[in-house]
């Protein structure tokens, strides 16, 4: 019935200013945190910019994106939100080259889904808490 979030929030993130689209990551060390969902998305990115996913070399750094990329441990990540890794970045007064996975041929989706009983869509009290929801966003 709505959506919280109606875009992905999941970005590749690099502090080298060189990197810039998936093609540079060729040769590159990529960390992430999720396998499976992050290795198929770098890989359609990496097939979008015609390069060979295999030519990205994947590291596991453990839901730690932010302080891997800091320590210079791989030279970019993904899975990092933009709403989040990206600022915590620009905090520390870094300035993070963020690809948005859907400007690289991964297909938008909603993040954050709002579902409701198929004979309750059109209730009163389904509408009134979409109408605070989208106040509350704004």
């Amino acid at each position: 019935v709505g959506t919280l979030i109606n875009s992905p929030l999941n970005t590749v993130i690099a502090l080298d200013k060189r990197i810039k689209t998936p093609a540079d990551l060729k040769g590159k060390k990529v960390g992430y945190s999720v396998s499976g969902i992050e290795q198929a998305t770098l890989a359609t990115m990496a097939q979008h910019a015609h390069i060979d996913p295999q030519s990205i070399k994947l590291i596991n750094v453990n839901f730690q994106l932010t302080s891997a990329l800091l320590a210079g441990q791989v030279d970019a990540v993904i899975g990092g939100y933009r709403n989040i890794e990206a600022l915590e970045l620009k905090l520390q007064g870094k300035d993070p080259q963020v690809m948005n996975v859907e400007d690289f041929g991964v297909p938008a989706y909603d993040e954050l889904v709002i579902v409701a009983r198929r004979d309750e869509i059109h209730a009163a009290k389904i509408k009134k808490f979409l109408a605070a929801l989208q106040e509350g966003v704004a």
